[in-house]
């Protein structure tokens, strides 16, 4: 294993776990309307038929990944200087950490960040087999 595979992994099962599953969490909870106050509301009012519902069921894991992919493409391109903090306390930026290839292994396909990490459903339109490329193990 490369050096900072370890740090590269806990930052991309963080983010999957921490960032998206919990963003689809909460945009099921709006599309199934049980988020309360001003926002829930909004969402009973434009989301009535099941049709609807189960358009954004499906659709709501690629915006989200789809918001997720544009931040990883400006980190890995020094568009979006970001950094990450290692267990050491140090800091990293993410540019280096993901040796600017992290927009590839977040995209999908098997062995991806996604099949790796994901708790929450996602849409994987790789053909099986499809290679990730050189995404540490």
């Amino acid at each position: 294993m490369a050096d900072g595979d370890d740090e590269l992994l806990r930052f991309a099962e963080g983010l999957v776990r921490q960032v998206r599953d919990e963003a689809v969490e909460i945009c099921d909870v709006l599309i199934d309307g049980r988020m309360k106050g001003w926002q829930g509301d909004r969402w009973k009012q434009r989301v009535t038929a099941a049709e609807v519902q189960d358009a954004l069921r499906e659709l709501m894991p690629d915006i989200v990944d789809a918001a997720i992919a544009v931040l990883l493409d400006k980190a890995d391109n020094a568009v979006l200087p970001l950094a990450w903090q290692q267990s050491d306390g140090s800091y990293v930026p993410l540019r280096e950490l993901g040796r600017s290839e992290m927009l590839g292994w977040w995209a999908g396909g098997e062995g991806g960040w996604l099949d790796r990490f994901a708790r929450q459903r996602w849409n994987d339109d790789f053909p099986p087999g499809y290679p990730v490329g050189s995404a540490p193990a």
